[in-house]
């Protein structure tokens, strides 16, 4: 499968940040509507390197939602 350079569509596409950098040498997609921003509207990663990180990107994409306890 060739990689995607470019992302147009405005339904998101769902990364996990394992499938690419450091990990292998293929580089992730840049939003076409977004520019070259860090958080485009149309690319959702989820951080899987991390149990922490990979939770907050979860509730970052909607599929969860926190709650945090403060005592």
């Amino acid at each position: 499968m060739p990689d995607i350079q470019r992302w147009d569509p405005p339904v998101a596409l769902v990364l996990l940040e394992g499938m690419y950098r450091p990990y292998t040498d293929r580089l992730p997609p840049r939003s076409g509507i977004d520019g070259d921003v860090q958080d485009p509207s149309n690319i959702v990663w989820l951080r899987n390197a991390q149990s922490d990180r990979y939770i907050q990107s979860l509730a970052e994409a909607g599929v969860i939602d926190l709650a945090i306890h403060q005592s």
